[in-house]
């Protein structure tokens, strides 16, 4: 296995304050890392496989300008008296390796990728690599810690690295549209948003709301519950036929909903009947990228996600 990288750069900071969500991020971070087989918990990692005539320095490259163009890439944290700081560096180069590899070394590799650790107080709190399977085969690697990232923030890198990589492999002159908002900008309006009196007007409203409501929603499982965390779980893949498709269509539409109300109630329904519970709560991630700033949010790689809560209740 071969590796050919650059070094890292020197950099100076500026600071900003955290998110709200980030700041629920940062002390998960801390709880998770005092457990080894928690502290990738929050990573997400991504596998790019390449396939075809691909210029590997030109790819390193693209991604170094992305990293130029979203601060949220050259972000850090710190703690200064008492408060959670993002460090924001004016200028990074990252170390992209290239990495020769043999097939059936791929997936090991890439599991030891994904669950990679990062301290948080050091650039960068994410991980790239390109591996070369062979000349007409790549897989491009990249893990990166959830307080930066979110779902919506791949689609933006991968955007730009292809339009950067095009304009290089073209010798056009490289440019990405510029940024009227950073994600500091974003985090810094939250924060004049701080209000005591609002936000313990905002606990007694969902006190209110939740009332009454199980903390638990007892499924009739096989298995006890483990007595305290350990964030082990499984994903259940399966596929639904068109012709089902067409019918949760036309019933949607004859509700006047969305698909995502339509598959959630139908979820809950489902939870009901395990559970034999009428009244619990679901959290749902919501992308959190709206207001005004939306059409700019669209465009800034960062954490917007929030977690709404949804009490579901059967008649």
């Amino acid at each position: 296995m071969k590796k050919n990288s650059d070094q890292i750069s020197k950099i100076t900071f500026s600071a900003a304050p955290l998110s709200k969500g980030q700041l629920g991020l940062w002390y998960l971070h801390r709880y998770d890392a005092k457990d080894i087989d928690h502290s990738a918990i929050l990573n997400l990692p991504y596998v790019l496989s390449l396939k075809g005539p691909l210029e590997p320095t030109l790819l390193v490259k693209a991604v170094c300008k992305v990293v130029e163009h979203q601060p949220s890439l050259r972000t850090c944290f710190c703690e200064h008296e008492g408060k959670v700081l993002q460090k924001i560096a004016s200028a990074f180069t990252p170390d992209i390796p290239i990495i020769d590899i043999k097939e059936h070394e791929l997936k090991a590799y890439i599991d030891q990728h994904a669950q990679k650790t990062f301290d948080l107080s050091t650039l960068p709190v994410w991980s790239s690599q390109l591996l070369r399977i062979r000349a007409t085969w790549h897989i491009f690697l990249i893990n990166i810690h959830h307080i930066i990232f979110d779902g919506i923030s791949i689609s933006i890198f991968l955007r730009e690295v292809a339009d950067v990589y095009t304009q290089l492999l073209n010798k056009f002159p490289v440019t990405l549209p510029p940024l009227p908002l950073h994600y500091s900008d974003f985090s810094y309006a939250q924060s004049k948003e701080e209000n005591v009196d609002a936000n313990d007007q905002d606990v007694a409203y969902w006190k209110q709301k939740l009332e009454g409501s199980p903390q638990l929603l007892e499924l009739a499982t096989d298995k006890s519950p483990p007595a305290s965390r350990t964030n082990k779980g499984a994903v259940y893949s399966f596929t639904i036929t068109g012709e089902l498709l067409e019918g949760i269509k036309k019933f949607r539409q004859s509700q006047n909903s969305t698909m995502f109300k339509t598959m959630f109630a139908a979820f809950n329904v489902v939870l009901s009947h395990y559970s034999n519970q009428q009244d619990f709560l679901v959290g749902v991630a919501i992308a959190g990228r709206d207001g005004e700033h939306k059409h700019v949010l669209d465009n800034i790689i960062g954490f917007f996600v929030k977690t709404a809560i949804y009490k579901f209740v059967t008649k």
